[in-house]
């Protein structure tokens, strides 16, 4: 059904299918059931419980940690920007 609304392969993480997946440390207090699937990933799951995540066969989070992304690069440019708006408020 999925396959037939958006027009790609999606069972399976096959080469050339969409190779969306993501990796949930889930651990609920109470049985999880086909009945009660909905309720659990309603309001059991949360995004703190993102383990991974590949998005069209490439890893975007692995084990917590983004692999493409330079964090340090990001940091920088914070810090700069922080210290730009900083400035601009002492000034009023």
């Amino acid at each position: 059904m999925v396959s037939e609304i958006f027009g790609g392969v999606f069972d399976t993480l096959d080469k050339g299918a969409a190779a969306d997946l993501a990796v949930i440390d889930y651990r609920p207090p109470t049985p999880l059931t086909a009945g009660n699937l909905a309720g659990h990933f309603l309001f059991g799951m949360r995004s703190s419980m993102v383990e991974s995540v590949m998005v069209g066969g490439t890893w975007v989070m692995k084990d917590r940690e983004f692999p493409n992304v330079d964090r340090q690069k990001i940091y920088e440019k914070s810090r700069k920007a922080a210290r730009k708006l900083w400035e601009k408020m002492a000034k009023q």
